[in-house]
């Protein structure tokens, strides 16, 4: 209980931070909500082994894509960041995007996600080009790649602007 009282805490905050206007305790309450149905469920409806290995086989799909294009953002920005416009949360921000939404970013993720989809060979599912390739399952690299080359080439020349423009 001491540890998912500080893990909840920052997933309110995590709530808010991608703009769901909630009270700090509010955002909290219920991500502790959703984490106790989860938590029914795999307890009385699944096997949690079974839940565990699907969740964790399809984990590569968004969080590999995910993390290239933060990844190809700071080398495009060489870690560069204006401490001030980041933690601006409105229009006025260098970062804001379209609407608060990094618009190269999502299609970036977007296009890796669905390689993974495309590649994938796990217990939970198995795609038709992972089967025409063997069973091969490239879903562990390849959505990794895609999302990052794709950022790089839809943002790329926007971002290496913004670090000249200071």
């Amino acid at each position: 209980m001491s540890n998912n009282a500080s893990v909840f805490y920052s997933s309110g905050l995590a709530i808010q931070a991608i703009g769901i206007p909630l009270k700090r305790w509010l955002a909290t309450a219920l991500d502790a909500l959703l984490a106790l149905v989860a938590v029914l469920l795999i307890l009385f409806v699944y096997d949690f082994e079974t839940a565990l290995n699907d969740f964790l086989s399809l984990v590569n799909v968004w969080a590999g894509p995910f993390a290239a294009v933060w990844i190809t953002d700071g080398v495009l920005r060489r870690w560069q960041y204006d401490a001030h416009a980041i933690h601006t949360s409105d229009a006025s921000s260098r970062y804001w995007g379209l609407g608060g939404v990094n618009v190269r970013g999502i299609a970036a993720m977007a296009c890796g996600v669905g390689t993974g989809l495309l590649t994938i060979n796990s217990p939970l599912l198995h795609s038709w080009l992972s089967a025409r390739l063997g069973g091969t399952d490239l879903s562990w690299f390849l959505p990794i790649v895609v999302s990052g080359a794709v950022y790089a080439v839809l943002a790329g020349r926007r971002v290496r602007g913004e670090v000249r423009a200071g």
